[in-house]
């Protein structure tokens, strides 16, 4: 008897279990904030599921998705419907991911490390934060200790500069968010750098090389975050400016907006001569104006991220020579104290062997054999004691001479 109708009744049932399945993840809410830009107008959904995502994206405009806390599925639903690149969501999906960026066709991923610093631990904190840009949407994925990108967010919404230029425009504010949250973070580090100065030479050198070593770690663990940023600013400035030296140059202006200009929204009569010319160079010069904009943005944002980079070098290096030389004085102290020791050793010898003469010299007259002639002369008592000084004052000449007393 033939299987083949059993199997094909087993794959269909699957096929509408996993229907079922995104149907349900469907109508869940698949992000934690979505937010649509339209002509400089933000309107943020209050339903987040998938139709409501896809029916935001029909309006026209660029569509703002802030993710955290995203399962498998609702990354498949999302890389099916935003047609995003399955090498970006597998980085997507895991964390400890290092910065970088990538870039596939039109879009573009880039890992972030926003840092912030605790007071109370003197520590600095490091979340991780991924963008996906594509042509008409923004996607942020933050992890769980990870803030959201909230004052990135506004400055978008209350800026039609920023929201003009589209996804490119909100991925901008938040790199540039977390480049300008790191020179308060150095800030507070520096600060902890001018303490260890003070305290190098005035509590244990113990403590202070332990507190050293803590905020050399915490120094170095930043470093490994911001180093590789400017790596990643280079590559995105390249890979905006494409083959064209004028967008680098800055020769095309700095005015831009996200929507197409009239003259391509509005074809001319079928009459008018060469309407597709003049539609295709308005469009091109929009996106020339567009390249510079954001390449002078991030041009900007490269330059915050070296001067942090090169504060955190100094501070790395000035606190590799602060542990040295409290390891030093450490040393030096503790030879010190080997030395007060054994000072206080050869005193202690000293005066022991001293005051073992007279002793031993007493404990052998004290034995009263019967054949000690000093024991019945009338000078025995004070020869004794005389021998027995002579003794003790000889030691005590000796060792004076010797520096042990």
């Amino acid at each position: 008897m033939s299987t083949a109708p059993h199997q094909q009744g087993q794959q269909g049932q699957q096929g509408q279990q996993q229907g079922e399945h995104e149907t349900r993840m469907g109508q869940q809410d698949l992000a934690e904030r979505v937010s649509v830009f339209v002509d400089g107008t933000v309107t943020e959904l209050e339903s987040r599921d998938r139709e409501a995502i896809r029916s935001a994206r029909d309006r026209g405009g660029w569509i703002w998705v802030e993710l955290a806390g995203t399962s498998k599925d609702q990354w498949h639903l999302l890389a099916q419907d935003f047609t995003l690149n399955h090498l970006a969501v597998e980085d997507m999906m895991e964390s400890k991911q290092r910065t970088k960026v990538d870039h596939y066709g039109e879009d573009t991923f880039l890992v972030m490390h926003p840092a912030c610093y605790d007071e109370d631990a003197e520590s600095v904190s490091v979340g991780e934060l991924h963008l996906y840009a594509g042509r008409d949407f923004l996607i942020t994925h933050r992890d769980a200790g990870t803030p959201a990108p909230d004052q990135a967010r506004q400055r978008v919404v209350h800026s039609p500069a920023l929201a003009g230029l589209g996804p490119r425009g909100g991925a901008y504010s938040v790199l540039d968010q977390i480049v300008d949250d790191y020179e308060p973070v150095v800030d507070e580090l520096a600060t902890d750098i001018e303490q260890i100065d003070e305290e190098l030479f005035a509590q244990s050198q113990g403590e202070v090389a332990t507190r050293i070593y803590k905020l050399s770690r915490q120094v170095g663990h930043f470093q490994r975050a911001v180093q590789p940023l400017d790596d990643a600013l280079i590559a995105a400035r390249k890979n905006i400016a494409g083959d064209d030296p004028g967008v680098l140059l800055g020769e095309a202006g700095v005015g831009y907006s996200y929507a197409m200009p009239a003259a391509a929204r509005e074809p001319k009569s079928a009459g008018t001569p060469g309407s597709g010319h003049d539609q295709d160079a308005a469009k091109d010069s929009a996106d020339q104006r567009g390249r510079v904009l954001i390449d002078a943005l991030l041009r900007d944002v490269q330059d915050h991220s070296t001067r942090v980079e090169a504060r955190l070098d100094g501070m790395h290096a000035t606190l590799v020579n602060a542990l040295s030389l409290a390891l030093t004085l450490a040393s030096e102290r503790a030879a010190q104290v080997g030395l007060e020791q054994s000072v206080q050793s050869k005193k202690v010898s000293s005066w022991a062997a001293i005051l073992a003469a007279p002793t031993v010299l007493a404990g052998v007259w004290g034995m009263n054999f019967k054949y000690m002639p000093e024991l019945e002369a009338g000078w025995g008592y004070p020869a004794a004691l005389a021998t027995m000084l002579g003794a003790g004052t000889t030691l005590y000449v000796v060792f004076k001479k010797k520096g042990w007393l």
